[in-house]
C-alpha cells in the first residue's frame, strides 16, 4: 500500500544489509515540511548509511523512501535535486577554483526550474555578501560552512540533509550556523539534521529520532528523547545530558 500523498519526507521500513552485517532494521519516521528534524544515535547505528539511502547514494534492501509522497527510493543522487532534496557533507568540499559567486550560480544551474537565480541575494542572507568575489582558500571556518549550505539551498531544495554541520567549529561559529539555519527554516526550507552536539540538537530542532544499533529507538521533541531512560544509557550517559 502506497503511503498517504503528504508534504516532507518519509522512510518506510527500510532496511539495509552489507554482507552479514545488518545496518539498518525496519526503520520507518517522517521529517515533516517546515521543520527542522534531528536524526541521533552513537557511531555505527546506521545514520550515514541512512543520510545515503535518501540521498541516492545507496539502494536499500528494503523499504521505501518517499519525498512529498513520491517514490524516490531508486533515483540517482543527481536525479534528487529534481524533487526538492539537497545534502551537504560532515566536510565542506568547495570548488578552490571558484569564487563564492561562482558556486552558486554553478550550483543553481543544477536545477533549472528551481535553482536560485540571484546569487548575491542567497549570499547576503549568508553572511556571504561581501565575499562573492573570495576564493575559498580566503575564506574563514564559518564562511566555508556557509557557502555548503548555500551550495544546496541555491540548487533550489527545498529539503536539506545536514551531516554533522557543526563539526569543527567553536561556539560562537555555531550560533552564527544555528541562525542561518533558522533563518532559511522559517523561510520555508525543511532540514534533517546528523548531529553529535547535544545541546545543538536540544536549541535547533523541532523533532528528534534516535537510532541505536541500527533500529529506530525514540522518537520525540528534544526534551523527550533526552529524558528516556534507553536513550541515556546507550547513547547520551547521564553525564551528558546533565552537561547538554
Amino acid at each position: 500500500m502506497l503511503p498517504e500523498k503528504t508534504d516532507g519526507l518519509r522512510v518506510e521500513h527500510v532496511t539495509q544489509r552489507f554482507g552479514g552485517l545488518l545496518a539498518l532494521d525496519d526503520v520507518s519516521f517522517t521529517s515533516e515540511r517546515n521543520r527542522i528534524t534531528g536524526l541521533i544515535g552513537p557511531n555505527g547505528s546506521g545514520k550515514t548509511t541512512m543520510f545515503n539511502i535518501i540521498s541516492g547514494f545507496i539502494k536499500p534492501t528494503a523499504g521505501h523512501i518517499y519525498a512529498n509522497g513520491d517514490d524516490i527510493t531508486r533515483l540517482a543522487p543527481h536525479q534528487m535535486a529534481a524533487h526538492g532534496i539537497g545534502r551537504t557533507f560532515q566536510i565542506p568540499k568547495p570548488f578552490a577554483s571558484m569564487t563564492v559567486r561562482q558556486t552558486i550560480e554553478l550550483a543553481s544551474r543544477a536545477n533549472p526550474k528551481t535553482g536560485h537565480s540571484d546569487p548575491a541575494s542567497i549570499a547576503r542572507e549568508a553572511g556571504l555578501g561581501d565575499k562573492l568575489d573570495l576564493y575559498p582558500g580566503e575564506l574563514t571556518t564559518t564562511d566555508l560552512h556557509s557557502l555548503e549550505l548555500v551550495k544546496v539551498l541555491a540548487t533550489g531544495a527545498s529539503f536539506v540533509l545536514l551531516d554533522e554541520v557543526f563539526a569543527g567549529l567553536n561556539p560562537s561559529e555555531i550560533e552564527h550556523v544555528t541562525q542561518l539555519i533558522r533563518r532559511f527554516a522559517d523561510q520555508g526550507t525543511s532540514f534533517l539534521i546528523i548531529e553529535h552536539r547535544m545541546r545543538a540538537v536540544m536549541a535547533l530542532c523541532d523533532h528528534v529520532h534516535v537510532l541505536l544499533y541500527g533500529r529506530l529507538a525514540k522518537s520525540g521533541t528534544p526534551i523527550e528523547v533526552t529524558r528516556d531512560p534507553e536513550v541515556i544509557e546507550a547513547y547520551l550517559g547521564a553525564e551528558a545530558i546533565e552537561h547538554a
